[in-house]
This record gives C-alpha cells, sequence and structure tokens, in this order.
C-alpha cells in the first residue's frame, strides 16, 4: 500500500496542482488585502503560515515594522476528483483540494498607537528574514 504523502504526491504531479500564490493587495496607507491558495499537500495550516508570512513580507516592503490582522477567512476548494481502479477490482475516489486563505491586516511602526498588539514583521519571519522577503512565502 501506498504512503499516503507518495500518493499526494503524485496527484499534484498529474493534476498540475503543485504550485501556490500569494496575493497582497493595498486597500489603504496602512491596511492590506493579504489572499493565498496552496496545493493539497500543505493543507489549511499551511495556508494560514503562507497567509501570516505574506502579511509579514509586505509589511517590511511597505516600510513598516508590525502588522495586526483585522479580519481573516478560510476555505477549503475541491477542484477534482482522483480516480484509481485497484487491480482487486475496487475503485478509490479521492478528492482534489485546494486550501485559500484571506486575511486583512493594518500595519505599524514601532511606538504607534496600537502597535504594542501587532506582530513584529521581522521577528515573526525570524533571523532570516531578509531571505524570506527576496524569495516570498510559502506553505
Amino acid at each position: 500500500m501506498l504512503n499516503r504523502n507518495i500518493i499526494i504526491a503524485v496527484l499534484c504531479a498529474v493534476l498540475a496542482g503543485c504550485n501556490h500564490s500569494a496575493n497582497v493587495m493595498p486597500i489603504s496607507a496602512r491596511e492590506s488585502m493579504v489572499q493565498v491558495d496552496v496545493p493539497p499537500i500543505c493543507g489549511p495550516g499551511g495556508a494560514q503560515k503562507m497567509a501570516v508570512d505574506s502579511a509579514a513580507i509586505a509589511t517590511i516592503e511597505r516600510g513598516f515594522d508590525k502588522f495586526l490582522p483585522l479580519d481573516f477567512a478560510g476555505r477549503t476548494v475541491q477542484v477534482g476528483m482522483w480516480k484509481h481502479d485497484s487491480p482487486i477490482g475496487t475503485k478509490t475516489h479521492i478528492p482534489f483540494r485546494r486550501h485559500q486563505f484571506t486575511m486583512k491586516v493594518k500595519m505599524f511602526d514601532h511606538g504607534d498607537k496600537d502597535s504594542d498588539n501587532a506582530v513584529d514583521a521581522r521577528r515573526h519571519l525570524g533571523p532570516n528574514w531578509r531571505d524570506i522577503v527576496k524569495s516570498g512565502a510559502s506553505c
């Protein structure tokens, strides 16, 4: 019997669904909307991680230090069904799903009003934050 991760990896390759995307759209001087779409192997948690990392990157790129999520939503979208006929005649139907996450964030400089509750973008990304800003977020 094949390992579940191998099956998922094969599904990604067969269905060309291993790509991921992150879009950040400024909606005001201090606010942005972050939208991510990730393959099944990332899962819903991977979509959330990528959205938060993308918010941190956008915060740094726009010249701010901290960000605060104001609103967020996630969903799983079924984009197809993989059908497998086994050698012994049983049929398996495996749903192929993508995970999406949307988050509105407000950005702050250190010392701004309400910045005490915000996430420090560089600290969130860790010691290699410069490399992550260059390469982009991933799940």
